[in-house]
């Protein structure tokens, strides 16, 4: 009787235990077969409004850890705008309503920074149908808000591509590409042979930011390169500054009169090398490789477009506007320098009065003028680019 009761125990407690597994398997299975709320996100890092909004769908990816989030940057993608304009197409959106930033759902779009985070995450927590957004939708419907224009040559206006490029001609390795330029300047004292080797080394950066522009060095990542140039020119600009200046009250004679002959002949052969057309050509062409990072938003914009070759006929001239307005800094001060020579030559000419000693002294203190100025802004810039 004793071992039956036990017996019955023991089928029953494996009944149980037998439906608490397929239980469990049941439950994990529904688990795991859960279909998760997918969401496309069409964008641009280029889009004033968009960058708010990428902030709140980052966020509600954090939230909603399950949310299957595609994002799509359509400015400098050219696939990735085409697939927008399917979606467009597809969903009967109005051509006067076809922004960015634009969220698209099964069934549904968001479109303006105010619709996707005022109702996207209302729409997720209410939603049923978990697939993912379709090109052959039907009955959709959804929210137009204000928003940016998902046509990125829409964005390429010459007044607009003319800001960005103003402020990349500002930027560290630019500074540094001023500083070189300097030294050149300066360091070289026959005129003729100063005009030639400025506009070697202007042609040279021109066609290095031109080149780049048409996908020439596309694959070329050197960011911490560009922090490392332009920290180091920053650095010797600030030395050559201070010694340049110290030498106006001084003379550089005074200066390097302890300095062995061996070291002295080494620096002046050094300095032929850097001035001479090779050398000038070397540095400008490596200064231009390593400012392209410096370069903005619109200008890989325009590079993405040129692979394009729909866009090519669209994207060149700008290309090279762009190119050009990043090299008002140096082609200004290269212009100013010149005026000035040309101006104190002048001066010092009619303070000689036909007399050649006179006119060497006042040509030999004009140049000095000229050269503790341009040290002096060297000093200050070289600073900025060590610290900033």
């Amino acid at each position: 009787m004793v071992y039956k009761r036990i017996l019955g125990l023991i089928v029953l407690f494996t009944l149980l235990l037998s439906i608490f597994v397929i239980a469990a398997e049941d439950l994990d299975t529904t688990v795991k077969g859960k279909e998760t709320d997918c969401v496309y996100y069409f964008f641009s890092e280029d889009c004033a409004g968009c960058s708010a909004t990428t902030t709140f769908i980052n966020k509600l990816k954090t939230k909603h850890a399950d949310l299957n989030l595609q994002k799509y940057e359509v400015y400098q993608n050219a696939p990735n705008a085409a697939l927008l304009k399917q979606y467009f197409d597809s969903y009967n959106i109005p051509e006067s309503s076809q922004n960015i930033p634009a969220v698209f759902a099964a069934g549904t779009y968001f479109i303006g920074e105010k619709s996707i985070k005022g109702l996207l995450e209302a729409r997720l927590e209410v939603n049923e149908d978990n697939s993912c957004p379709s090109l052959t939708a039907q009955n959709t419907i959804g929210v137009v808000g204000p928003g940016e224009t998902s046509n990125v040559l829409d964005t390429l206006t010459f007044f607009n591509v003319l800001g960005d490029a103003l402020k990349d001609s500002v930027k560290q390795a630019h500074l540094a590409l001023l500083l070189l330029l300097m030294v050149l300047l300066i360091t070289i004292k026959d005129k003729e042979v100063m005009i030639k080797r400025a506009v070697l080394f202007l042609v040279t950066v021109y066609f290095t930011h031109l080149l780049f522009g048409m996908g020439l060095f596309r694959g070329i990542t050197l960011f911490n390169a560009s922090t490392i140039f332009y920290k180091t020119i920053g650095v010797i600009a600030a030395i050559y500054g201070t010694i340049s200046v110290k030498a106006f009250f001084t003379t550089y004679k005074v200066m390097m009169k302890d300095v062995p002959q061996e070291i002295k002949a080494n620096l002046k052969i050094f300095k032929s090398a850097v001035i001479s057309i090779t050398g000038v050509f070397i540095i400008g062409l490596l200064g231009g490789i390593l400012s392209l990072p410096d370069l903005g938003n619109k200008f890989f914009t325009l590079q993405n477009l040129f692979t394009v070759s729909s866009f090519k006929i669209s994207a060149f001239p700008m290309i090279l506007y762009y190119s050009l307005i990043a090299m008002i800094p140096l082609v200004g001060l290269f212009v100013i320098v010149h005026f000035v020579k040309e101006r104190l030559e002048d001066i010092a000419e009619d303070k000689a009065n036909d007399n050649p000693h006179k006119l060497q002294v006042w040509t030999k203190y004009h140049a000095r003028i000229v050269s503790v100025t341009i040290s002096s802004i060297m000093l200050v810039i070289g600073l900025i680019l060590i610290f900033v």
